[in-house]
């Protein structure tokens, strides 16, 4: 395979990872639909259980990161080398070919397990089948663009229609799985909340104790400190 025909197979398979791993959110967008997560409670259990995002998946790094670790980059290398061997293949000669884009094609790939991970068992296969769907549709638009048979051009018009019925059926069954999530944990908000309503007092004296209880030193130390809000 040539530099160019390698840098295109990776470049594609880039692109349909960062597609289907923002499928949820896009398609959410479009819709009008809030993809913000709701105000999480202010108790201690309530920070611990956010709400679940299955976009964004249990391992995902902070916003502020910039880039994987070596260390981080051996072990999506090493998935990636059990369960996609071709493009573990291809990713070990960009490595060496071009550093950079060997760099964010893992990261890309890394968001992909990230999201693939936050998904039971029984979805992983289909999100799989998403991504290898979204690279055959990436081929399909750019033959039917250079294609100048217009019956050929009927036939690649709808082998598109079925890859695109394929991924939307998929979608709908992750929006189904998201939507329970979030069901699931409004269920558990609301009972959350109504310990709390039949606690109010309790938990009201033992603020102010532990607000009272605070030496002055820490007060004074808490007051030098930069803050972007007041105290709850």
């Amino acid at each position: 395979m040539s530099r160019n025909s390698l840098l295109t197979a990776i470049v594609a398979t880039c692109l349909a990872v960062a597609t289907v791993a923002l499928i949820g959110a896009e398609n959410t967008r479009r819709e009008g639909t809030p993809t913000t997560r709701p105000a999480q409670p202010t108790t201690q259990a309530g920070r611990d259980q956010a709400p679940p995002n299955p976009a964004i998946g249990h391992r995902a790094r902070p916003a502020a990161s910039r880039g994987l670790s070596p260390k981080q980059v051996e072990e999506v290398m090493a998935r990636m080398k059990t369960e996609e061997p071709d493009m573990h293949q291809r990713l070990t000669h960009l490595q060496k070919e071009n550093p950079r884009a060997f760099s964010r094609s893992v990261e890309r790939f890394d968001r992909f397990l990230n999201r693939l991970d936050a998904l039971p068992p029984t979805m992983r296969e289909g999100f799989k089948q998403q991504s290898r769907d979204t690279v055959t549709l990436y081929g399909l638009r750019r033959q039917y663009a250079d294609e100048s048979d217009q019956a050929r051009k009927a036939d690649l018009r709808g082998r598109v229609t079925e890859v695109v019925a394929r991924l939307f059926d998929a979608e709908q069954k992750l929006k189904e799985f998201e939507l329970q999530q979030f069901a699931d944990w409004l269920a558990e908000l609301r009972k959350e909340m109504a310990e709390r309503a039949d606690r109010r007092e309790e938990l009201i004296d033992a603020r102010v104790e532990k607000l009272l209880e605070t030496p002055r030193a820490d007060l004074d130390a808490k007051a030098d400190q930069p803050t972007s809000a007041p105290a709850p």
